[in-house]
């Protein structure tokens, strides 16, 4: 019993101990397999009604998806950019830090990239 219990302490530090960085390559991951699941539970912001949008941004921008890789970190106090940079255009990535653990800024995103919507 007490195994088990370290054994999912050390996971929880562990995942609380991932950088900015780190969690945008796991989101890059969960889009490319279009696992809304994982992708939410990386995100502040996003909401259930939101995953019909998610798969449709999954097939809409796959070829984007694909070939994206997650560069520099800036952190400042509780906020974070990440840089991304795929086949056809860079883009910032914001994150959040909530109880020790960076998440995926959704609100903050769309404001950045709210003009481009069709």
């Amino acid at each position: 019993m007490k195994l088990v219990f370290v054994m999912f302490v050390g996971v929880a530090a562990a995942l609380n101990a991932a950088t900015p960085k780190e969690v945008c390559d796991s989101l890059a991951k969960a889009a490319q397999a279009d696992n809304f699941k994982a992708f939410a539970e990386m995100s502040v912001g996003h909401q259930g009604k939101q995953e019909k949008s998610f798969h449709s941004m999954h097939k809409d921008r796959m070829a984007a998806l694909k070939n994206l890789t997650c560069g520099n970190e800036t952190v400042a106090g509780k906020h974070a950019i990440v840089e991304t940079a795929g086949p056809t255009e860079k883009r910032l990535i914001p994150f959040l830090e909530m109880d020790g653990t960076w998440k995926f800024d959704v609100a903050t995103y769309k404001t950045f990239y709210r003009h481009e919507k069709k």
